[in-house]
């Protein structure tokens, strides 16, 4: 059986991201609070299974710098991995959206492979990551999350079976998602703009 959430996807929505050391967090808070950020929704842990095809093309399609690329990922929220949802995300240029392909259901399977929809079958899970996430907001509606307390490893073969996490702690991970109007000089973080992805750092961690 499958879940179905076909014609179901987020708007494109602009995205970016600031690796912010441990040491300069205290920092990136006198900023957040200058800025009129303020906590939005209560924090929560948030858990992802990667996929990737055999040629590993989400991996390398993200180190080269490809403008339009894709990865698949499962995603669930502290431990309540039944409610856990299939994504897709999709970036091209500067801007990023989600959709929700068919999935089978949690109660149906044993193994993460065994997840995947059809259209996804040509895909296996490549690497689970975890970390919590703070998420924030301003009177325009610009978001801000935090991502902390990063953990990667390899997939087991079954999806009870608890992962052997590495933890990484190099970086929190600084997201703004925006719209047209915003205009980004406005946050001042204090720390540059850089590439980083935690699904390549993760298998370069595991790997």
């Amino acid at each position: 059986m499958e879940m179905s959430t076909e014609n179901q996807a987020d708007n494109w929505r602009f995205e970016k991201k600031y690796p912010v050391a441990l040491s300069n967090m205290q920092n990136f808070f006198k900023v957040l609070h200058d800025s009129a950020f303020y906590p939005a929704y209560p924090s929560r842990i948030i858990n992802n299974c990667y996929y990737d095809n055999t040629k590993w093309d989400s991996f390398y399609d993200n180190v080269n710098g490809l403008s339009k690329r894709s990865k698949v990922r499962f995603r669930w929220y502290d431990k309540d991995l039944v409610n856990g949802h299939m994504e897709i995300k999709i970036k091209h240029e500067d801007v990023n959206r989600k959709e929700y392909p068919n999935f089978n259901l949690l109660s149906s399977v044993n193994t993460w492979k065994e997840l995947l929809g059809e259209e996804q079958k040509h895909c296996y899970p490549t690497l689970i990551n975890q970390y919590k996430r703070e998420y924030f907001q301003d009177f325009m509606g610009n978001r801000l999350t935090i991502d902390s307390h990063l953990k990667f490893a390899q997939p087991t073969t079954l999806i009870e079976t608890k992962p052997n996490f590495i933890n990484y702690n190099e970086f929190n991970i600084i997201e703004i998602k925006y719209n047209t109007n915003t205009n980004l000089s406005d946050f001042k973080i204090p720390t540059p703009l850089l590439k980083f992805s935690k699904y390549v750092t993760g298998i370069k961690h595991v790997y």
